[in-house]
């Protein structure tokens, strides 16, 4: 289904039909499926029993439903996050399936990522393909560029060679409690991650082969600390937009429109960027820059 909505992407008007039978002693089945369904947020249309006809196929009635389903909007965003997790094939003795053996308790891969004493749900960039083969995978490039449409609870990053200095969007970009990076090679300047990302992360050295453990700090205490705290946990929203929802937040009865203004004053940069498109420096003065326009509101 997430391969028929992508060929209708560009299409403004666009239909996707599927057959699908169940038996009628199995209508879990059917509430599974169109639970898959409504995950894509697609509009059933129509739906007409017993549409299609078989011959021998008694295990689902000899008989499948039609479905007219129509996507939405917020069905491109489901559909790229599902995509991304289809690393391996499901047929033709892919891991899933019937074929294929499950892996033995203790055989590579089968334990997956270790992040914070449990093992990491997703996988983001280039992983091994035999390595935790259920696990779903995204790339760093989808990672950057959108929220991922789960929300994880530990994360597991593979930071190439020639990306460090992309680690800290990554790792803002990650909404999960842990995070663990597997940099090829061991980073330079640890400290200076550390203090770049104290207001949303703690970040530490693993125990061996140069990997980076973060965990998420609970929400600053101070008024600045907060707002920035804020913007940073929406890392693909625009900056100017949190701020000014913040500010509002902070400030009875000040306007949406004196709230861009005094963002528009104090930042100007911050009108169409994202906090993942900031220069590490706008990044480390962000915090001052919040703090002025608290004062001035």
């Amino acid at each position: 289904m997430a391969r028929a909505a992508e060929g209708l992407r560009d299409r403004d008007r666009g239909r996707v039909l599927l057959a699908y039978g169940v038996s009628e002693r199995t209508p879990a089945l059917a509430l599974k499926v169109q639970h898959a369904l409504s995950a894509l947020n697609l509009v059933y249309e129509a739906m007409y029993p017993d549409f299609n006809r078989y011959h021998g196929a008694e295990a689902i009635g000899s008989a499948a439903d039609m479905y007219v389903l129509r996507p939405t909007t917020k069905t491109w965003p489901a559909v790229s996050a599902r995509v991304d997790r289809l690393a391996t094939a499901i047929y033709t003795k892919g891991p899933q399936s019937t074929e294929a053996a499950a892996p033995a308790p203790g055989a590579p891969g089968a334990a997956g990522i270790e992040v914070a004493g449990g093992t990491a749900e997703v996988l983001v960039g280039e992983w091994p393909g035999d390595l935790a083969p259920r696990v779903p995978r995204a790339r760093l490039s989808t990672w950057l560029a959108k929220p991922y449409a789960a929300h994880p609870e530990r994360v597991a990053i593979a930071l190439p060679a020639g990306l460090e200095a992309a680690l800290p969007r990554l790792l803002l970009a990650t909404r999960a409690a842990y995070a663990r990076v597997e940099p090829a090679a061991p980073l330079d300047d640890l400290p200076g991650l550390a203090d770049l990302l104290s207001p949303v992360y703690a970040i530490s050295a693993g125990d061996s082969g140069g990997s980076v453990l973060a965990e998420r700090v609970a929400v600053p205490g101070d008024e600045p600390g907060r707002v920035l705290r804020r913007i940073l946990d929406n890392a693909h929203g625009k900056v100017a937009n949190t701020w000014r929802e913040a500010l509002i937040a902070a400030r009875a009865g000040l306007t949406k429109r004196q709230a861009r203004a005094l963002i528009a004053e104090t930042a100007p940069w911050a009108a169409d960027a994202t906090p993942l498109d900031l220069p590490l420096d706008r990044l480390r003065g962000l915090r001052a820059a919040i703090a002025a326009t608290l004062s001035a509101a």
